[in-house]
């Protein structure tokens, strides 16, 4: 006697043909639209949340004081209402930013992108013919970091719009443009033409009813000059270092000899200042500019000669890396033009290989290590598999 065939809360076995037949629940589950979602960072957060009650608190105190000692304002019920107001006031501008103007979430869905800020949706892109790039700003002052803007840029038949992506970590904003904006992904349009949307911070398919990938150069060799950018890096940081010093020794004596009216002590006393000066700035500024073009030639003797990308491999001098046995390929945009240039390959088990490719600063833009780093970027998201390769927007 033959068994019959089971049933299975999954699926059931067709006795005629004896397949595996999908269940309705099934069905409708295969057709729920896969979504990722991209937030806002707890930190971005909970920094706006302190500044806010401290700002808040500030305000509390110091305009009630101002109003009393300034204007004359001495009616304690008058304060006490400008208070209660004042603190009432910037608890309700708190909850607004943490909750509605704020916290921002991206949703990616396969055939759309959706921006919510708060709780409303802003914009719906459709990915078939929006082009998505990225902007990243990074705000100094007096030369310190003071954060970093990064806003996301749909650009459509009908317009570009920029939609800022508040208090997202690097790390999130990096997913979020590798998943919509994929390096090296080409495009056929209804002519049938092919064409590479040419990489930025990130970018990605745009105008388009087809994506397709574009082959990558076979055995395509790309070669990193290391002498020439190391030495002129290392006579670019001499000249600044000796003429601060001179710039330093001109102004402490004119400052001297002046506040001393010129006299023949002052000039004296001038020369001693000097002196002095030399003996404290020099040494503090050797010191900076022999540490510095120490880690210069350090990073420079890590670097790797030659790079050779294939359809399948990424060749790093003689260490040879198959796509197929890596998770994640991180690049530097090449458009951070000051920044080092750096690879990091990331195994399937998350053991990482990182490479130096090209030193930060002035000598990057005058004096490039790596000419081609754009092209090689560009062709090595071609030759990657769709998704491999991404940028890291810092």
């Amino acid at each position: 006697m033959e068994n019959a065939p089971s049933t299975t809360a999954v699926g059931r076995l067709d006795p005629d043909q004896n397949r595996k037949l999908i269940t309705p629940r099934e069905v409708v589950a295969m057709s729920l639209p896969v979504v990722r979602s991209y937030r806002s960072g707890f930190g971005g957060r909970a920094g706006a949340l302190i500044v806010g009650i401290l700002v808040t608190a500030m305000l509390t105190i110091a305009v009630p004081a101002l109003l009393q000692d300034r204007l004359g304002v001495n009616d304690s019920q008058v304060l006490s209402v400008l208070e209660v107001t004042l603190l009432f006031g910037g608890l309700i501008v708190i909850l607004l930013v943490q909750f509605v103007t704020g916290p921002v979430r991206v949703d990616v869905e396969p055939h759309q992108v959706r921006f919510v800020r708060g709780w409303t949706t802003k914009h719906t892109w459709a990915r078939d013919d929006t082009w998505f790039t990225s902007v990243v700003v990074k705000k100094t002052t007096n030369g310190v970091p003071s954060g970093t803007i990064r806003t996301l840029v749909a650009v459509t038949g009908s317009g570009r719009t920029e939609a800022r992506c508040t208090w997202f970590t690097a790390s999130t904003f990096s997913d979020l443009m590798a998943e919509v904006a994929p390096v090296g992904v080409a495009e056929r349009s209804v002519s049938g033409s092919d064409r590479l949307v040419e990489v930025s911070s990130a970018s990605s398919v745009s105008m388009s009813t087809q994506r397709t990938r574009t082959p990558a150069a076979v055995g395509r060799v790309f070669t990193l000059d290391h002498r020439r950018v190391a030495t002129k890096d290392s006579r670019r940081r001499l000249t600044i270092g000796v003429g601060v010093v001179l710039l330093a020794l001109i102004v402490v004596g004119l400052v001297v000899a002046s506040w001393s009216n010129f006299s023949s002590d002052g000039v004296v006393l001038a020369g001693i200042v000097t002196l002095a000066t030399v003996a404290l700035i020099a040494p503090v500024l050797g010191l900076a500019i022999w540490g510095s073009r120490a880690k210069a030639r350090h990073t420079v003797a890590r670097m790797p000669h030659s790079l050779m990308v294939t359809s399948s491999t990424l060749t790093v001098d003689q260490q040879t890396f198959y796509f197929s046995q890596l998770s994640q390929i991180i690049a530097t945009p090449p458009t951070y033009l000051a920044e080092p240039k750096r690879l990091i390959l990331v195994g399937a088990s998350g053991e990482r290989s990182t490479f130096e490719l090209a030193l930060g600063g002035i000598s990057v833009v005058n004096y490039p290590t790596f000419p081609d780093y754009e092209e090689f970027t560009r062709l090595l998201g071609s030759a990657a598999p769709e998704g491999l390769l991404r940028f890291d927007l810092s």
